[in-house]
């Protein structure tokens, strides 16, 4: 036998060519892993199992991020079917996980990520329970919970909670169940069960709820109505009809009686606006010529021969509507000055003012329909509705009140002058009036240049010479054909816009029926004049509401407010001081009580209780005096927390509990002092030089200032202030925008 060589003999020990020492090959590839799962899953472990192709040792990471912070250590055992228990962890939590295995050559293999959740053994946690949406018959319940859970609602008479809504076994964490089939006026106990994924159960405490009481149903001369409840301990009665839809051939006519009806008409929702341009885009048309309704709030009780408090909406005669603004809802004053509180739709822009020659009769007996004042008539018939039926409602008809703002409250002063409203109503109350009123002519020329450029905008004329040399071949019934068979749209099209949606147009026709001759200057004329007590007034900076957004004021502050003060103070001399001063020149006008309001003015030199820059930019604006008198804690709806504060709020809420209260005695007796109150006297407006003229209201951040004053503001006298006060370049700068802004220009008068 031969020897072997050294090297013949290391290869025979170690292998050859990668053999072991039994003379196999070494594997140089991963083992192979293969079903990965995660079981027997607890509070505090879980299982994980794999198998590899090819015996191998064992171990897990984990985390409960895919970093794997922590591992089970290392199984050597050399096995394909590999189980690892991972303990200690944390309940309700998501892990990662992934597993390693190595064979016997030290070739390891790394499974992908894994995910598990340990076992939750807490119940969810039940929040924000509440009840809302209550009425008669239905409730709705809303809860969350910490984590997605199913959603059931146990209620009941009593807390035994007989009844129950059923499961909804949707895993979610906002829950919503509405509750139907309910008794009227009748408590309830309710409680909320949630489950999580783990059937895990949560139980609510015990909550309660009292459905809504059944409104009354009313009466009507046309037809009984059901009302609902409201807000504040009221009933609200929606969208009555008052007047036919002025809708086909009732266009520009006098709105007549509405239709009786069967059964019981019972509105969920407010009617429709009148036509109008939308205020925010200003270039579509929103409401419907479908409008003529009123609603009705009063308290839930059972008093009659209550006041009756009517509310005319703002919105130059071209914009708004009654229920446009949450604010100027009825319920709060219905409720703290215990009145019926009644507002109403009226048509508005062209469909409510316009008057043509093609549009009348001149026949006996149409002079309503001939007036072209079908806004105001739309006002009169209302009133001669509320006269007719508010009885029925608690209402007393011999005490009605008529109110409004900015536009509602010209209309006021149209009421007072309107032969055809004599005896319709008692008192009155005008916010920030204006005293525009317009020959027939004036609305005759307006009615002429629509009809122009309708007929260029439909290409029957190709400019406005072709249009007159067409008109002129027109006979006045294919006018008036013509102009009613033109949709609410191309009419619009035809009119300037000044903002807002608001219409350049004529309105309130000096037509000798429904509006005096003289119109608004009726007052000194002694023309006709339905003399009942009033109260006038208008609010220190009401011009800032039509100036804070342009841009020519932008770097300018003392510029925009000397415009904003002086533009405000004309509007007081012009609609309110100058009509002031000609109701108590006749010897047998009742009580005339003129206010300012001032609250939120002084930005200027930083004493205004509404935040920066608001303060500034808008201080007491104009409508801002409406939720005061109103009770209500929005203005403007979006505008609201620009002024609102809850710093501000004792202040604001104590004057306006003052000046509801003034005006609750005002619409009992026509007097706003109440006999024994602790509030300041109110004095009527007196004529005689250093007598008193007007109350102030006004409040800091915690209490009221009610003064009175004896300043009376003229034209002259403002214009005059004006010019000595303002120095130049800044005097030249404000006459010239003054000049040229809509809301003062047609009270200047320079010297």
């Amino acid at each position: 036998m031969k020897k072997l060589s050294l090297i013949a003999i290391v290869f025979l020990l170690l292998g050859v060519a990668g053999c072991d020492g039994n003379g196999v090959t070494a594997d140089t590839t991963a083992p192979l892993i293969s079903a990965i799962s995660v079981t027997g899953i607890t509070e505090t472990s879980a299982t994980v199992t794999w198998t590899t192709d090819e015996p191998s040792t064992s171990e897990v990471q984990y985390g409960v991020t895919d970093a794997y912070g922590s591992s089970s250590g290392p199984d050597t055992s050399l096995v394909t079917d590999h189980s690892i228990t991972l303990s200690d962890l944390t309940p309700a939590t998501t892990y990662h996980c992934r597993v390693l295995s190595k064979d016997a050559w030290d070739n390891q293999a790394v499974s992908g990520d894994h995910a598990f959740t340990t076992v939750d053994t807490t119940a969810p946690l039940i929040s924000a329970f509440s009840v809302t949406g209550i009425t008669e018959t239905a409730a709705t319940v809303t809860w969350t919970t910490d984590e997605p859970s199913t959603s059931e609602v146990q209620y009941g008479v009593t807390d035994a909670y007989g009844s129950s809504s059923g499961p909804d076994t949707s895993l979610v964490t906002d829950h919503s169940i509405t509750l139907s089939d309910l008794t009227p006026d009748t408590s309830y106990h309710c409680r909320v069960l949630s489950k999580d994924a783990w059937d895990n159960q949560a139980v609510s405490g015990d909550h309660t709820f009292t459905t809504a009481t059944p409104a009354p149903i009313v009466q009507t001369l046309y037809g009984a109505v059901k009302g609902s409840e409201d807000e504040a301990g009221t009933w609200v009665w929606k969208a009555i009809p008052f007047a036919k839809p002025p809708v086909g051939d009732l266009r520009w006519k006098a709105p007549q009686d509405p239709e009786p009806w069967d059964g019981v008409r019972e509105e969920i929702e407010f009617c429709s606006a009148c036509t109008q341009y939308d205020q925010l885009s200003g270039t579509s048309i929103t409401g419907s010529e479908d409008c003529l309704y009123l609603n009705i709030w009063r308290p839930q009780s059972e008093e009659t021969d209550l006041p009756v408090y009517v509310w005319i909406h703002g919105g130059g005669n071209s914009i708004g509507s009654a229920t446009l603004d949450p604010g100027t809802y009825g319920a709060n004053l219905a409720s703290k000055s215990n009145m019926v509180f009644v507002s109403v739709n009226y048509r508005l822009g062209p469909f409510g003012w316009f008057t043509h020659p093609a549009l009348r009769s001149g026949e006996p007996g149409d002079e309503a329909d001939d007036s072209g004042n079908y806004g105001t008539l739309d006002l009169i018939q209302a009133l001669r509705w509320i006269q007719d039926n508010i009885e029925a409602f608690g209402g007393d008809p011999d005490n009605v009140t008529i109110t409004g703002e900015s536009a509602g409250a010209m209309n006021v002063l149209s009421l007072m002058i309107s032969p055809a409203a004599e005896g319709l109503f008692h008192k009155a109350l005008a916010q920030s009036p204006a005293t525009f009123s317009h020959p027939v002519e004036t609305g005759e020329a307006s009615a002429h240049d629509v009809l122009l450029k309708l007929l260029v905008n439909d290409g029957t004329a190709v400019d406005e010479a072709a249009a007159e040399t067409h008109l002129d071949g027109m006979s006045n019934t294919d006018i008036e054909a013509y102009l009613r068979s033109k949709p609410a749209e191309e009419l619009y099209a035809c009119y300037e816009q000044i903002g807002w949606g608001l219409l350049a147009f004529p309105t309130i026709f000096q037509d000798g029926t429904v509006i005096s001759a003289t119109g608004l200057d009726t007052f000194p004329s002694g023309g006709h004049l339905n003399k009942v007590p009033i109260i006038l007034g208008s609010n220190k900076e009401e011009t800032k509401i039509f100036l804070f957004m342009d841009p020519a004021f932008q770097g300018k502050d003392e510029l925009y407010q000397i415009v904003a003060a002086y533009s405000s103070d004309l509007w007081k001399a012009n609609g309110v001081d100058d009509v002031a001063r000609k109701l108590r020149s006749y010897p047998d006008q009742p009580g005339v009580y003129v206010y300012q309001f001032l609250w939120g003015a002084g930005g200027d030199t930083g004493e205004s209780p509404i935040p920066d820059p608001w303060g500034f930019k808008l201080g007491a604006a104009h409508s801002l005096d409406v939720p005061f008198f109103l009770g209500s804690d929005t203005w403007n709806v979006y505008m609201t927390s620009w002024v609102f504060t809850e710093e501000n709020r004792p202040g604001r809420e104590a004057l306006s509990n003052a000046m509801m209260a003034y005006v609750a005695q005002f619409a009992r007796t026509g007097d706003p002092n109440e006999p024994g109150s602790d509030l300041l006297t109110w004095g009527p407006w007196s004529n005689d030089e250093g007598e008193w003229k007007c109350i102030l209201f006004d409040a800091g951040y915690d209490a009221t200032d009610i003064e009175m004053s004896t300043v009376e503001l003229t034209q002259s006298g403002v214009l005059e202030a004006m010019k000595s006060e303002v120095s130049e370049p800044l005097y030249s700068e404000a006459f010239e925008y003054l000049s040229s802004f809509i809301m003062a220009s047609y009270l200047l008068e320079e010297d």
